[in-house]
């Protein structure tokens, strides 16, 4: 990872270590690429190329383009960056202002809008009863057998109700929903 990173060392932000003029030996990252295709090649006295990418998250594409500029022999460094999807999240099912206006307008919000239990589909689900749901709206811990990062918690009309963590035969909620 970069210094001028978001990744924390010791509680602190490597970009704010940064800034203080502070630099640390960062472990390597393992990250996947899935694909990295030439898009446009522009030659003139400053060449430069377009690419796309597809990788897992916590991958450094300025690091990217360095790492290839190396690999050319040539030197390299970023200097757009454009995030087109994000999870199941693409850029090609994003609205403008102006369409967004025209949508509300229209009374068809309802047609574009996602559940928040939809839009953290990629976590893990723990299905809670209505017990274990006010245990968990009380920011109690609750058993599972789940090894997770984060979890979504949810009740039984699918509504998310929490974000959690779950590890140690327990899930602890993180973020809690009212």
């Amino acid at each position: 990872p970069p210094m001028y990173s978001a990744k924390k060392f010791d509680g602190q932000k490597l970009y704010e270590l940064a800034r203080k003029g502070v630099e640390i030996e960062r472990k390597p990252v393992n990250v996947k690429i899935t694909k990295l295709e030439l898009i446009e090649e522009i030659r003139n006295p400053q060449s430069a190329i377009r690419i796309r990418t597809s990788c897992t998250a916590g991958t450094y594409i300025r690091t990217l383009a360095e790492d290839i500029g190396r690999k050319l022999g040539t030197g390299a460094h970023l200097t757009a960056l454009r995030r087109t999807r994000a999870g199941k999240f693409d850029l090609a099912k994003a609205l403008t202002i102006e369409q967004l206006e025209d949508v509300v307008s229209s009374g068809k919000l309802s047609e574009y809008l996602i559940s928040m239990n939809e839009a953290a589909s990629h976590l893990p689900e723990i299905s809670l009863n209505e017990e274990e749901v006010k245990k968990i709206r009380n920011g109690m811990k609750l058993p599972s057998n789940l090894n997770a990062e984060s979890v979504r918690l949810t009740d039984s009309e699918n509504n998310l109700i929490a974000i959690g963590t779950a590890h140690e035969n327990f899930v602890r909620p993180k973020i809690v929903f009212v």
